[in-house]
């Protein structure tokens, strides 16, 4: 339940909930970290309110693990790629292909692609992860080519200009055939 108070043209809010103690932060300075975390998440989203998760916090112990282990596979190679391909029914070819990270962790296992995104978008690791995509996409379109298969990759919509450069950069880097980058590399729908 809540109450409202108005203090000279000044609104202020009151929560209680009913629940375990236990639940609750037992400091006040950790009451006030959660309630910031929350109004900053109610302000993103564009919520007239919310209520602190621990999913909101970008600091927790679980997710700084998270983050050191998602560095660590990024610097090792761990993140795989996987192109399932897209077959053209009439000319029976192959005819594209989307490209999906995906990280198999050795103790948590697999983590999803929503997790570890989410997590290198927050610590400004997604461009790490946006060059690892790129650059093992462009490969793979390098390698299909040398077998006969010429695919152009196709970078999304959501890519920014520095992105669609850098995959232009890697495009000529590894030689793949196909299209010109400069018409290869363009936003997508």
């Amino acid at each position: 339940s809540g109450s409202r108070a108005h203090l000279d043209r000044t609104r202020a809010g009151v929560a209680t909930r009913a629940g375990s103690a236990d639940a609750a932060p037992s400091d006040v300075a950790t009451l006030l970290r959660h309630a910031d975390i929350a109004m900053y998440h109610a302000k993103q989203h564009h919520l007239g309110h919310d209520h602190y998760r621990p999913e909101l916090d970008r600091r927790t112990p679980a997710r700084l693990s998270l983050l050191a282990d998602l560095r660590s596979a990024l610097d090792h190679g761990e993140i795989a790629l996987h192109i399932p391909p897209k077959l053209d029914l009439v000319t029976n070819t192959i005819s594209g292909g989307e490209v999906l990270a995906r990280w198999n962790h050795p103790v948590r296992g697999a983590v999803s692609p929503a997790d570890f995104i989410a997590v290198a978008e927050q610590s400004g690791l997604i461009r790490v992860l946006t060059d690892h995509v790129l650059v093992g996409t462009i490969r793979a379109i390098a390698e299909l080519d040398r077998h006969g298969h010429h695919l152009a990759p196709l970078i999304g919509g959501k890519a920014r200009g520095d992105e669609r450069a850098r995959a232009r950069r890697a495009f000529h880097h590894h030689h793949a055939q196909g299209q010109a980058a400069d018409d290869a590399v363009t936003p997508g729908e």
